[in-house]
């Protein structure tokens, strides 16, 4: 019986051992992405190339870790502070964007409950072009509202054909990778126009989100060869595209929808 006793407390031993370091090399990597992605923008591309190389690393020794937790035997106590999702970042960032796209061992589904029946789930996105905008990020949030020139979206030639009869419709929805998008992840988040009131980050449209993916519907202007011309997007001049889809009047307008904690505010 002690021996049985010993054995279930070393096993919840190593069981904490791996939820501390699965939560502190997720800090670690979104710290990396941080200053792979300033050393990019200071200009010293070796710098950030060799940022790019750790993240790989560290991200494929959390799944080696996240294999090693799945793989351990069911013990009857878990880690509730350890596995719940309030208690560590739910999501890391990309270690780089490559040229085959976004490569993505940071993008992962979180935990579907505190008991561990669904682990973290690696996706793999491709970047597939590229969105010129007039907006960096010096600029104020005033200077962005007010600059209203228009976008373009230059396509990776690879998928040019994909925008056979695009130019049909009149509005776009683009989704794009935020890899710019500075300050830590959080499940909060203090939206401008919510008036000091704080709402949950799935109810906001805040960047620094478990994955951060922006969106935004813009008007179709044209479409010449790989490249489509677009009213405003609001994200930064170079952010990676992810995908683009058409907007559809018939499914995509809901009359009546409403604006959620906007309407409680007046807005």
């Amino acid at each position: 019986m002690d021996h049985m006793t010993d054995d279930l407390s070393d096993r919840e031993k190593i069981s904490a051992i791996l939820d501390y370091w699965l939560e502190h090399n997720r800090e670690h990597l979104q710290e990396n992405d941080k200053w792979r992605r300033r050393s990019h923008e200071m200009g010293y591309k070796n710098v950030a190339q060799e940022f790019e190389r750790i993240g790989v690393i560290m991200a494929e020794s959390i799944r080696r870790i996240e294999q090693l937790r799945r793989s351990l035997p069911k013990t009857g106590v878990e880690h509730p502070q350890a596995l719940s999702p309030e208690t560590h970042a739910p999501g890391i960032h990309a270690p780089g964007i490559h040229a085959a796209g976004i490569h993505a061992p940071g993008m992962h589904a979180e935990h579907e409950h505190l008991h561990g029946a669904s682990a973290h789930r690696h996706i793999e996105l491709h970047q597939i072009g590229i969105i010129r905008t007039p907006y960096t990020p010096d600029l104020t949030r005033e200077q962005m509202q007010e600059e209203r020139r228009d976008c373009r979206i230059i396509v990776n030639e690879r998928y040019k054909d994909g925008l056979h009869m695009l130019d049909r419709f009149r509005y776009v929805v683009v989704l794009f990778y935020l890899d710019r998008a500075e300050g830590s992840l959080s499940l909060n988040a203090s939206p401008p126009a919510a008036q000091g009131q704080t709402v949950g980050v799935f109810a906001s449209r805040s960047p620094h989100r478990p994955n951060p993916v922006g969106l935004c519907i813009t008007e179709l202007k044209g479409v010449a060869e790989n490249v489509v011309t677009t009213g405003r997007i609001d994200a930064f001049d170079k952010t990676p595209l992810i995908d683009m889809k058409p907007y559809f009047e018939k499914s995509d307008s809901i009359p009546g929808a409403g604006n959620g904690w906007l309407d409680d505010l007046g807005r």
